[in-house]
């Protein structure tokens, strides 16, 4: 078949892969030539390959940079015996970095990193967009070269992802072997994941050999033995090519910054941030979600020092309440009641504030009428005070200190925040927490910086 849908007239075939054919057509309405990307439902042996193509096409619409192939049309052609799908781009011109290489073409340092910087751009646009785009499948195939201008296209997004479908168990595993970072894998992609095949590739230029038959050291490639360029050059390949995402650049504007010598690498070196060996702190995750198990204080070996600050005011602030229980009329007691009752079992804190504002006042009034309560005035102003810690810090220390805190992450920046009481089945459930904020248990520095890295991770 040398004509598609009476318009596009096949000249020859581009390439093929696991998703399909690309051929190389004249539109005969634009006599424009064409790239289209065609997949057969018949012999296809996972329907995945379906959903990737309808999601390639879908992504590609939303596509606006000189360096990708302009998207021009989508469609399917049903007969009796089959179903076709076909993707309609721009033709890139040139050739690819693949063919260019077996051709014998051998690139200069210079040309090497302005590919790079080419290749970079693109990437701080895709992870621009919203939601970010990540390409997953960067290697010298889809990198369409020009060597006399210079000038190079990004080209099949058909393994392409958008991070807001993320998901780190049970995701199709796509990719090139030698160009995939470790996490895809596992079926997963960050940000980080383009700048790892785009080392790859960088390598493959250098050395005229794929990536997989380097030599590795600690699963890392090694590759300062077969590559001779520029130190810096290669310290901030090393960077792009970490095993370990935590070590790797974040994302690809932190990659040009540093390329671009706008930056240093130093700013990003810094060391893998692990769990601290005193902690008991738990972190897990579980298909899409990431939960964080955060014991009460008294069971953790070491806390923020805010801890014995609130420990001191807690202890004076239950000594003022037992004296007003045992000091007051009814009233006095009924209030230790209700606070004790909203500070463990109340899950709104409106209720809890409001109850003790209510008494406060009651209280506040009858010592302005000059009721006598038989205790110290000041013992008014704690309670006062107390109330005013509680509703500035937003924050309970009995609660924390009887309290496990569970938190749960989960794609989509959607939190929720459980604290249940020991030796009990009491629970509180706070859901959509701001995904910034950690959960308030005084945790020690090291402990935070060591959580953000975790969710961070999770969530980028």
């Amino acid at each position: 078949m040398n004509l598609i849908e009476s318009r596009y007239f096949i000249l020859n075939k581009l390439g093929q892969g696991g998703s399909g054919i690309t051929y190389a057509a004249i539109d005969k309405e634009t006599n424009q030539q064409v790239a289209i990307k065609a997949l057969s439902l018949t012999g296809l042996d996972n329907w995945k390959k379906i959903e990737l193509f309808e999601r390639e096409a879908k992504i590609l619409q939303q596509l606006d940079h000189p360096a990708i192939p302009q998207y021009i049309d989508y469609f399917q052609i049903e007969t009796d015996s089959e179903v076709d799908f076909y993707i309609v781009q721009e033709l890139a011109c040139g050739q690819s970095l693949a063919h260019l290489i077996s051709q014998g073409w051998i690139p200069e340092e210079k040309t090497v990193k302005d590919i790079a910087q080419q290749v970079l751009e693109i990437l701080v646009y895709l992870q621009q967009l919203t939601p970010p785009v990540i390409h997953r499948d960067i290697k010298p195939q889809n990198i369409i070269y020009q060597p006399d201008t210079g000038k190079l296209s990004l080209v099949d997004f058909g393994a392409v992802q958008d991070t807001y479908h993320h998901t780190v168990m049970g995701s199709t595993v796509v990719g090139t072997f030698g160009y995939m970072a470790p996490e895809q894998f596992r079926g997963g992609a960050v940000l980080s994941t383009d700048l790892y095949g785009l080392g790859c590739t960088i390598l493959f230029l250098l050395t005229a050999q794929s990536p997989a038959d380097l030599p590795q050291k600690k699963l890392k490639i090694d590759f300062r033995k077969v590559v001779k360029v520029e130190r810096n050059f290669a310290n901030w390949i090393d960077k792009l090519i970490e095993p370990n995402i935590r070590q790797r650049f974040a994302k690809a504007d932190d990659a040009l910054q540093v390329l671009l010598d706008k930056k240093s690498l130093a700013e990003y070196s810094s060391n893998l941030i692990v769990k601290p060996r005193y902690s008991s702190i738990t972190v897990r995750q579980q298909e899409s979600e990431l939960i964080i198990n955060i014991p009460p204080p008294y069971k953790r070996k070491k806390v923020d020092l805010a801890f014995y600050y609130w420990l001191g005011w807690s202890i004076i602030s239950i000594l003022n309440r037992i004296a007003i229980f045992v000091s007051v009329i009814w009233i006095g007691k009924l209030y230790i009641f209700f606070w004790f009752y909203n500070v463990l079992f109340t899950k709104s804190k409106k209720i809890s504030l409001l109850t003790q504002g209510i008494f406060i006042s009651i209280f506040s009034l009858m010592i302005a009428f000059g009721y006598n309560f038989s205790i110290p005035s000041f013992s008014i102003w704690l309670l006062i005070i107390d109330l005013t810690f509680d509703i500035i810090f937003k924050h309970n220390f009995i609660k924390q200190l009887l309290f496990t805190t569970e938190a749960i992450y989960r794609k989509g920046h959607s939190v929720s925040i459980i604290r249940k009481l020991l030796k009990s089945s009491h629970k509180e459930i706070f859901h959509n927490q701001k995904i910034k904020d950690l959960p308030k248990a005084f945790l020690t520095t090291t402990e935070e910086n060591w959580l953000r890295s975790e969710i961070e991770q999770f969530c980028s």
